[in-house]
């Protein structure tokens, strides 16, 4: 499962600020060496005084360099062009970073340069066996916050990686349970604005207005009697968007008919072409959206998306009512809320 990054939470993370010691001056540089990369664009973001920084960097003979300024220490995300999540780093002026790794595998690719975002890395490597598994992966963050409450890297995994949309309280409770030196002023209030965005049932949508198959922009409207179900997916493997499309199938199949829920996909692959191939083999009976501006679109920021494939389900207001990036446990649960409404 490819983990991905949406500029919503950009939004959230990109907006986070690293309240350390400010520095004036000077440029910051990531840069990385990766095994068997092909010549690709990848996407540096990272949040200033001025606002939010977002370039593109080519990759070229698997190496890219990239050097950015912030007066103040900043945390810097470096995604593909598509969406999916790279790294997340904490810098600051003269912070020379170094990334390698294999860029099919993202969990398992090293940082170096400073404490917060090795410790992360390193955290993220030895847990790479549960990054499609929430329920793994939010026990793992759970012990590693509860033995080191100061650390940064504590405050980074909860924010970025930790799934808190079946429980946003203990989300909550965690992110409080963190001491002085990892929960500085500027970062707490960045979180609780992603806790906002993200929350389940906390963030009611806006109707979004994308590119459909069936030519032009159409909106999705909120305002039907039962529920919408979402299917954001990218760049994850053909056997993992296949196995999620057959179950989409069967949900549709036991519940389209009878009014309680409508499924609609987005889709984030930049080429259109191989967009359309893919409709054309699923074959399936909803409707399809394209977001060609991936997670920098201004209609897709509100989903608050940080992974691919994320599924949420919203009720006939547009209130996000359950929000996961497993869809096994999604779709078993939005047959719970279905069987029960």
């Amino acid at each position: 499962m490819m983990r991905q990054i949406s500029l919503n939470i950009l939004l959230g993370f990109v907006l986070v600020t690293m309240a350390l010691s400010s520095c004036s001056g000077g440029k910051f540089t990531i840069a990385g060496k990766f095994n068997n990369a092909i010549q690709q664009y990848l996407r540096v973001a990272y949040y200033t005084p001025n606002g939010v920084a977002d370039e593109r960097v080519e990759v070229k003979n698997g190496e890219f360099s990239y050097h950015g300024s912030s007066d103040e220490p900043t945390v810097v995300a470096v995604f593909t062009t598509d969406g999916s999540l790279i790294a997340v780093t904490e810098v600051q002026n003269g912070n020379k970073l170094k990334l390698s790794g294999s860029l099919d595998a993202p969990s398992t690719i090293s940082i170096k340069g400073n404490e917060a975002s090795e410790q992360m890395s390193e955290f993220l490597k030895a847990n790479a066996s549960s990054m499609s598994n929430s329920l793994k992966l939010n026990s793992a963050i759970e012990k590693y916050v509860k033995q080191n409450p100061d650390k940064l890297a504590a405050t980074l995994l909860l924010t970025f990686y930790y799934d808190g949309s079946d429980n946003p309280e203990q989300l909550k409770k965690l992110l409080g349970s963190l001491g002085a030196k990892a929960k500085p002023k500027e970062l707490m209030a960045a979180i609780e604005a992603i806790t906002a965005s993200i929350g389940t049932g906390e963030k009611q949508l806006a109707p979004l207005n994308l590119l459909s198959s069936k030519g032009g922009y159409e909106s999705i409207m909120f305002n039907s009697k039962g529920y919408t179900l979402l299917y954001v997916w990218g760049s994850e493997l053909e056997m993992n968007h296949n196995a999620v499309v057959m179950q989409l199938k069967q949900l549709n199949a036991q519940f389209g008919s009878t009014g309680k829920l409508r499924i609609a996909d987005i889709s984030m692959i930049p080429d259109s072409s191989y967009w359309q191939s893919i409709l054309y083999r699923d074959s399936t009976q909803w409707n399809h959206y394209w977001a060609p501006e991936g997670p920098v679109g201004v209609d897709m920021e509100q989903l608050g998306v940080n992974y691919t494939p994320t599924l949420l389900l919203t009720d006939s207001n547009g209130n996000v009512r359950l929000r996961s990036t497993n869809a096994g446990d999604a779709i078993k649960k939005v047959r719970q809320i279905l069987q029960t409404h």
